[in-house]
């Protein structure tokens, strides 16, 4: 296992284009500039929306798995910074999020807990602990929601989402007042949405009007999923200020990806296709653009590429759009596999990279 160093990590790296193309599956040298064209569109709209490799120091450990418990574990005892210690904890809860802790992990992250005196290696144990899902623990939190204290308050609604602790989802409902936003309030609100709690939407859907505080509201609905937040959803994506309807446009994006597509209403599905194609092809912002086009894909819809291109700001001659549409219709699947085969290519590709900034949907 490699050590974990003092040194601040430098940046992540974007993803070299070549790679970009090879995990596309393209070769052709019109299918590649196409590829490339897409990646420089999207880091001019937004560096957050450019594949970056993984930049944890041990980012090799988390894709070993389980594995790496042990040498994790004693690296952990033997690593003297605190910068060493706090990525070694950090891997682990990449890695119990990802498949689950043993026992021993279990209890050396307790023990850290009661142990340590660094606040932040206490908060980073806390936080792999929730993220294991360790009942006790999760009810211990669960139990903090109604402490006095707003902070213990605070940390404890955060560590119930990591752990999506849905017994919790009545404690962080009384913690919701419409007419206020505490610090309280809004871990609240972020560990519904973690948690995916359907039971929150009447009370999410009723904050939305509230310009302050909707932005955290609109993520949480996004999580949930449900498809009754669809309408609540266009006209903040019309409207809204651009981080609104940024924000909107993921949510509906995670809402299509929940519901493989289909609100069962092919009206309301027809209705909002045509409304993101609208946002698609107008609105002055290029990553609310990106989303809608995510969006759009993830409900069945299909656009030519040429209208993708211009969408996210990139071009290509009209003889080489030409190839990459013969190209894209010779693989010929329906539209619906199609987006299947895009979730599909898209998984893969975030298996082996992590996107810096941008949440994945």
């Amino acid at each position: 296992m490699a050590k974990a160093k003092a040194a601040t990590p430098p940046l992540a790296a974007p993803l070299p284009s070549e790679f970009v193309s090879v995990l596309l599956g393209v070769d052709d040298p019109v299918h590649v500039r196409f590829s490339d064209q897409i990646v420089d569109a999207l880091a001019k709209i937004s560096p957050d929306l450019t594949l970056r490799l993984d930049p944890h120091p041990l980012a090799d450990d988390v894709q070993r798995g389980v594995a790496a418990f042990p040498e994790l574990l004693a690296s952990f005892r033997d690593e003297k910074s605190e910068l060493g210690r706090a990525a070694i904890l950090d891997a682990i809860g990449r890695i119990v999020q990802k498949h689950y802790a043993t026992k021993e992990v279990l209890e050396a992250l307790a023990k850290i807990i009661s142990t340590t005196k660094s606040s932040a290696i206490t908060s980073l144990a806390a936080k792999a602990l929730a993220l294991a899902r360790d009942e006790p623990f999760l009810e211990l939190q669960r139990n903090l929601l109604i402490s006095t204290s707003p902070s213990q308050v605070r940390i404890a609604a955060k560590l119930c989402g990591y752990g999506k602790y849905d017994k919790a989802v009545p404690q962080l409902l009384a913690l919701i007042h419409t007419d206020t936003m505490a610090a309280e309030a809004e871990a609240a609100v972020w560990a519904l949405g973690e948690i995916g709690a359907a039971t929150a939407l009447p009370k999410l859907h009723r904050m939305l009007n509230d310009s302050i505080k909707s932005e955290d509201v609109l993520d949480a609905i996004g999580k949930i999923g449900g498809v009754t937040s669809v309408l609540r959803l266009l006209p903040v994506l019309l409207e809204g200020t651009t981080n609104q309807r940024i924000k909107a446009a993921i949510a509906l994006a995670r809402i299509n990806r929940k519901n493989d597509g289909s609100y069962l209403d092919p009206d309301l599905e027809r209705a909002v296709r045509a409304l993101l194609e609208k946002v698609i092809d107008k609105d002055p912002s290029g990553e609310v653009r990106f989303y809608a086009i995510i969006a759009y894909s993830l409900l069945g819809g299909h656009l030519e590429p040429a209208r993708v291109l211009r969408a996210l700001g990139g071009r290509l001659s009209d003889e080489e759009m030409g190839a990459v549409s013969g190209f894209l219709a010779r693989r010929g699947a329906p539209p619906k596999k199609a987006a299947a085969a895009k979730a599909a290519a898209k998984t893969a590709i975030a298996k082996k990279t992590q996107t810096k900034g941008r949440k994945p949907l």
